[in-house]
């Protein structure tokens, strides 16, 4: 893994867990920045803008998400034990969510929202 792949990672990770907590609107890359240690300039080498850093949490949680489910069928003994952990696994995804994020995403960065209803239907529905 590179140094800056290890720092996009890094950007990505500290931007979901603030976007998460407060809400995508609310933080700016001056947030960002300050809650990393590093330069407004640092995250721009990595992201275009704001909608670009939005997307890359966006696509990064949507990753992970997949994977996680996968790992549950993997493990599940039969139809319902694996309805009940992929149930389980969106409680607690809804639970650790702020409520405003989709509304952000929705209204500020529609082709995030685009990819987590794509997502949404051709992944988790199936």
């Amino acid at each position: 893994m590179s140094a800056a792949t290890t720092a996009r990672e890094r950007i990505l990770q500290t931007a979901h867990r603030l976007m998460s907590s407060y809400g995508v609107r609310s933080i700016t890359m001056d947030d960002l920045a300050t809650e990393l240690g590093i330069s407004k300039k640092t995250i721009y080498k990595s992201f275009d803008d704001k909608d670009a850093l939005v997307e890359g949490v966006v696509q990064m949680v949507l990753a992970d998400n997949r994977i996680a489910f996968e790992q549950d069928l993997k493990k599940a003994e039969n139809a319902v034990h694996e309805m009940t952990l992929c149930l389980n696994r969106l409680v607690d995804m809804l639970e650790s969510m702020n409520p405003s994020v989709l509304f952000d995403l929705r209204k500020y960065h529609p082709t995030a929202y685009v990819a987590i209803q794509r997502h949404q239907y051709e992944f988790l529905f199936d």
